[in-house]
C-alpha cells in the first residue's frame, strides 16, 4: 500500500485540489527537498511519511509533529543551516 499512495501522489497532476490538500502537497514538498543536493545526506530520509523523519530528529522541517504533516509547500519552517531549500516547488508555478 505505501508503494502505491507514494507512487499515486506523484502520477496525478498538480491542480488545485493537489496544491491545498494538506498530506499530498506535504509528502510531495518532502520528497523534493529529499532530492535537494545540499541536505540529502542529512535530512528527509523517509520519502513517504514524515512521521518518521519527524520522530528521528531527520525532518527539515523545525515544526512539531502536527506541523511537520501539514506544511504543504511551505518553506517557511526549513531549518537553518542547512543550505536552503532551492528547488522549485509545484506551489511556486501556476496550477494547470
Amino acid at each position: 500500500m505505501i508503494n502505491w499512495l507514494h507512487h499515486f501522489i506523484w502520477i496525478v497532476k498538480e491542480n488545485s485540489f493537489v496544491r491545498h490538500c494538506p498530506l499530498i502537497n506535504t509528502i510531495r514538498r518532502n520528497h523534493i527537498a529529499h532530492h535537494e543536493q545540499r541536505m540529502m545526506t542529512k535530512v528527509n530520509m523517509n520519502l513517504t511519511f514524515s512521521i518518521a523523519d519527524w520522530l528521528f530528529g531527520t525532518s527539515d522541517l523545525d515544526r512539531g509533529l502536527f506541523g511537520t504533516l501539514f506544511n504543504g509547500y511551505s518553506r517557511k519552517y526549513v531549518r537553518k543551516g542547512l543550505g536552503g531549500l532551492t528547488a522549485p516547488m509545484p506551489a511556486d508555478q501556476p496550477p494547470a
